[in-house]
């Protein structure tokens, strides 16, 4: 990003990323967040190499999925700009289903409209609803009473991949997803020099998106 994302940044119309590689997950997963996040343009053409990309794992493919479509656009007129909360390393968004289930990994053509507030409030656009922290180790939920501990969330790392909030008893908690896909929070990992750690189950990407989702925010007037 340092040397190549800028260009994109100042308005440049064309990158290439080339011999990427899938063996690191790490460097896939940033390669996938800054993909949604800066919504460009890629291809591939390594379908003819015999470890090439086309033949690693339906995973791989099912990442590349949320990439496939514009985030932003083609027709930003009918629909207010909003954020998604994609995961790069399963391709999968948050999703709200009911009051009765836990928020989950789902598609992100099913994402619901989010919104990153000034106070770093993640809301449900539309609604008085916001993502909010309750325990280490427990699922996060929709709560209406948004001053709550928990219910602030900082980006952090240099990576920008981490949702960080404070509970009731100052812990210092990380969004995360169990092995169940269900949204939890949970002891942020891997922020330090450590190669051999796996970040990649808190890595959340808040990304802008211009789509029709599942619950558009239409404009009115």
């Amino acid at each position: 990003m340092r040397r190549g994302g800028v260009l994109l940044q100042q308005g440049w119309p064309l990158m290439f990323v080339s011999e990427l590689g899938v063996d690191d997950n790490r460097n896939l997963n940033c390669f996938f967040g800054l993909a949604a996040e800066l919504d460009f343009d890629w291809a591939l053409w390594t379908v003819e190499e015999t470890n090439g990309l086309m033949n690693w794992n339906s995973s791989v493919f099912q990442r590349i999925s949320a990439l496939q479509s514009p985030l932003q656009g083609p027709d930003v007129s009918r629909v207010r700009p909003h954020k998604i909360i994609l995961h790069p390393p399963t391709g999968l968004c948050i999703l709200w289903e009911s009051w009765t289930e836990p928020l989950k990994l789902g598609p992100c053509t099913k994402s619901d409209a989010w919104g990153y507030t000034p106070q770093k409030l993640l809301i449900v656009k539309g609604s008085y609803f916001c993502l909010q922290a309750v325990e280490l180790g427990k699922p996060a939920k929709l709560s209406i009473i948004c001053t709550k501990p928990g219910s602030n969330w900082d980006i952090i790392s240099d990576s920008k991949m981490y949702l960080s909030t404070k509970l009731a008893d100052s812990t210092t908690v990380c969004l995360d997803v169990d092995s169940s896909s269900t949204i939890v929070t949970d002891a942020c990992k891997c922020l330090g020099r450590d190669d051999t750690c796996d970040p990649g189950s808190q890595w959340f990407k808040v990304v802008d998106s211009t789509n029709i989702s599942r619950r558009p925010i239409l404009q009115t007037s």
